[in-house]
């Protein structure tokens, strides 16, 4: 079944539900020994944002459950991220020098290329059957302990507080970086805008004409900062990486090719976020409480 509350179910039921599934669907993929382990390792790790999405979205009524399941959620999916940002990094050195970078800027990068993958090795070394292996075990733990999760209110009352704390800290991050675009404010900003996008996926089915679409202008504007998070990630480890001073000039020349492409996402994406999160809180959650109740 879909990502999404059904209007027809208890809320305590929709949320042990969907984390069900989302965890039986993680176990099924790293079961799974056709599929690649580097996609494996991206989608278990996107199955733990969404149940963390997901238990935001009804942190008070969840109680101290809520915190106990958060931290065992992000710790599990922390023994992946070593391994995926290592995949990642190659993943978008390739992209970018596909698209933006010169033939000579291509050649002298080459040797970053194989740092890169020289990286990637170091980092795996073995170490991808361990890692599958444990976080396997832990979100076992957790779909066993999601049966008996209990909610201590019901209906919209479930979901109100925490759609508009995550709401909230949406705005509050957009507002920090209009104050000061640095790379750790818009990755901080990208994060709320990520588990705001979740909820709206969540509560979709109560007025899928107008939250759909409101739910993809958020997808597009998560990519676009991810994508410039990934830029930044990467222009800090080529910056670390020694290289041949005969390249030294195409590799600068590329490193502008980055920042002029980063410049170019922020400019698009501040604007666009600013007319997503135009509307107050209070207001949102009041207009999504209407649908619910129509």
């Amino acid at each position: 079944m879909p990502y999404q509350i059904k209007r027809s179910e208890s809320v305590q039921h929709a949320v042990r539900r969907i984390a069900r599934e989302q965890l039986t669907k993680a176990i099924a993929e790293i079961d799974d020994s056709l599929l690649d382990r580097h996609k494996v390792i991206h989608q278990v790790r996107k199955r733990c944002k969404k149940l963390r999405g997901l238990i935001r979205l009804v942190r008070p009524a969840l109680g101290k459950t809520y915190g106990r399941e958060n931290d065992a959620l992000r710790d599990a999916a922390g023994l992946l991220s070593d391994l995926r940002d290592a995949s990642v990094q190659i993943e978008v050195y390739d992209q970018l020098l596909a698209q933006y970078a010169s033939p000579a800027q291509r050649e002298a990068c080459k040797e970053i290329r194989q740092q890169l993958a020289r990286r990637r090795e170091r980092i795996e070394g073995g170490e991808i059957d361990r890692c599958l292996a444990e976080f396997r075990q832990r979100i076992s733990a957790a779909r066993a302990r999601s049966s008996k999760w209990k909610l201590t209110a019901s209906g919209f009352n479930a979901l109100s507080g925490g759609l508009g704390k995550t709401h909230t800290r949406a705005r509050s991050s957009l507002q920090a970086v209009l104050e000061d675009t640095t790379t750790i404010t818009l990755h901080e900003w990208r994060k709320r805008i990520k588990y705001h996008g979740y909820h709206v996926r969540l509560l979709k089915g109560i007025c899928p004409e107008l939250l759909k679409p409101y739910g993809q202008v958020l997808d597009r504007l998560g990519e676009a900062l991810g994508d410039d998070h990934n830029i930044a990630v990467l222009q800090d480890t080529i910056a670390d990486m020694a290289t041949h001073r005969s390249h030294q000039h195409e590799i600068e020349a590329f490193g502008k090719v980055l920042r002029r492409r980063r410049k170019k996402l922020q400019r698009a994406a501040i604007p666009r976020g600013q007319r997503v999160f135009a509307e107050p809180t209070t207001a949102f959650v009041k207009r999504l409480h209407k649908y619910w109740k129509l």
